[in-house]
């Protein structure tokens, strides 16, 4: 989770594709016009609890994860600069956990 949060706050495209899994709509994470990756620049004191259990399709491992963080710069969009929580879905696929995308949840 904290590479996913690293590469939306560095612009890392690569690494974001790297860590979501792979039928995320890449086109909507990268040019929303009010998404995390077009608009925050820089955070403060991330934090990431421990995963929980979260419902999943037959067959597969998912869980979920509580952030919250400082948002210390934001470029424009529905999140303003201050303190953000969300939880954040992952799943497990091919031997590794993936972001199932921002705000999927």
């Amino acid at each position: 989770m904290r590479a996913y949060i690293d590469a939306l706050l560095g612009k890392d495209a690569e690494t974001v594709r790297a860590v979501m899994v792979p039928e995320t709509d890449f086109d909507n994470e990268f040019n929303n016009p009010i998404g995390a990756f077009r608009n925050w620049i820089s955070a403060s004191d991330i934090t990431i609890d421990e995963s929980y259990s979260d419902p999943c399709p037959a067959g597969e491992k998912c869980r979920r994860m509580n952030v919250t963080m400082g948002l210390c710069e934001v470029n424009s969009g529905s999140y303003p600069d201050g303190d953000f929580a969300q939880s954040f879905g992952v799943r497990y696929v091919k031997d590794r956990w993936l972001v199932t995308g921002f705000g999927s949840g």
